[in-house]
């Protein structure tokens, strides 16, 4: 296992913003990406500040975000899924690739409010890291 530290997540676009060295301190807020052994991704801890109201001192200002990833065998994701605060699946995104158009076909739905909330968008296959 190998972990890469950034400054936040994209989970739009399932990369790290901004990399820091692990030799040095973590910031209040930062993101933590976890590969195995074959450098596929499949877990991302994100720590993240909810209110700006709220010191850097006080806990309750942030929130630590949990990200599953599901990868093929090259490392191409193929689910993601969004944990809640009882590591239960909040949204799952299904992702189906057709590499003739470059597009990658995104469906996100909820186990928690049901299948029928499925949105599917395409977009270019070149934006996925």
């Amino acid at each position: 296992m190998t972990k890469k530290i950034y400054k936040r997540w994209n989970w739009e676009h399932d990369c790290g913003e901004g990399p820091l060295r692990d030799d040095q301190p973590l910031p209040t807020e930062y993101a933590i990406a976890y590969f195995d052994h074959r450098g596929r991704l499949y877990r991302v801890m994100e720590r993240v500040k909810l209110s700006i109201d709220r010191s850097d001192d006080d806990p309750l200002a942030f929130d630590t975000f949990v990200y599953d990833y599901f990868c093929d065998e090259n490392g191409r994701i193929l689910q993601k899924r969004s944990l809640d605060a009882e590591s239960e699946d909040g949204v799952i995104v299904d992702l189906a690739y057709d590499d003739e158009k470059g597009e990658v076909t995104e469906t996100a739905w909820s186990p928690i409010h049901g299948i029928g909330q499925r949105h599917t968008r395409r977009r270019d296959v070149t934006l996925r890291r």
